[in-house]
């Protein structure tokens, strides 16, 4: 019996593995325009879901993609899919505070779950997340998954990629947004569901994101302005001021649901983004 289960499990794996690989294939070539979270809104939640406008990732601005890559993923070209020390943080906070938190998702995990999974809560979803998000990394550039990345993520109810979102906030193309219009972008990731770029200071880690966002572009928030033009330098730095709970209501793609805590350090990171809204990472 024992010997059936085990080559149950065995034969499980490898068919998905061979099915990750083709479909990293396919999306490697060809830009996906559906994701499981698109499907999940229209059938769960009832959203009419946008077509997704696909910007290759030379016209999306500079400075987006700096403070994406600080405030989600850090390591991003640094680590294989996974980031174990973020992954060791999240169970560190979820074992010493009183609410069970999820964390340490990267822009990879993210994506992975965006296009081929649901935003549930559960171990076995975030088990099969680290799988695909590690054979995504092995076969495909880390341009193209920042491409797809921000090109799949949710930006609001319906609102799929960037260009769509910038559009629907600021009525025009993501290349002519302002400096604050990218930050005020960035900053809702985690909760677009929820929030705004015109509310998102009612949330108090949200308020902090725009502050580090700032901060990550060379200025503070006083000095920003719609004609500011900021050399980011290459600029990346950790934020990991927020981690996100699971006891709201509506799972989203990306960290929607978010609780600040002193515990974390320095190179922490927590926080799930964008790929979820609401939901963890």
């Amino acid at each position: 019996m024992a010997k059936k289960i085990l080559k149950a499990v065995y034969l499980f794996h490898l068919y998905l593995i061979i099915a990750i690989f083709f479909l990293c294939g396919l999306i490697s070539l060809f830009n996906p325009g559906i994701g499981s979270l698109m499907i999940y809104r229209v059938i769960n939640n009832h959203y009419p879901v946008k077509p997704v406008n696909f910007v290759p990732l030379k016209n999306i601005p500079k400075p987006v993609l700096t403070m994406v890559i600080a405030a989600e993923d850090d390591k991003f070209y640094d680590h294989w899919g996974i980031d174990l020390d973020g992954i060791h943080d999240a169970v560190f906070l979820k074992n010493n505070l009183r609410y069970k938190y999820y964390g340490g998702s990267t822009i990879t995990q993210q994506l992975a779950r965006t296009l081929f999974l649901i935003p549930n809560k559960t171990y076995i979803r975030k088990y099969f997340e680290i799988i695909i998000a590690v054979e995504m990394d092995c076969l495909m550039r880390k341009d193209r998954i920042l491409e797809l990345y921000l090109n799949s993520i949710e930006w609001g109810k319906g609102i799929f990629g960037i260009e769509n979102a910038s559009r629907y906030y600021f009525g025009k193309s993501v290349e002519a947004l302002s400096i604050d219009e990218m930050i005020r972008l960035v900053t809702i990731m985690p909760s677009p569901v929820r929030y705004n770029t015109d509310n998102f200071n009612l949330h108090r880690a949200l308020a902090r994101r725009y502050e580090f966002l700032n901060e990550v572009m060379g200025f503070s928030s006083s000095d920003l302005n719609g004609d500011i033009i900021s050399n980011t330098n290459g600029i990346i730095v950790d934020y990991s001021d927020y981690i996100e709970s699971d006891n709201k209501s509506e799972n989203t793609a990306g960290g929607e649901d978010m609780t600040i805590t002193n515990a974390n350090t320095n190179g922490v990171d927590t926080g799930e983004s964008a790929g979820e809204t609401g939901e963890d990472k």
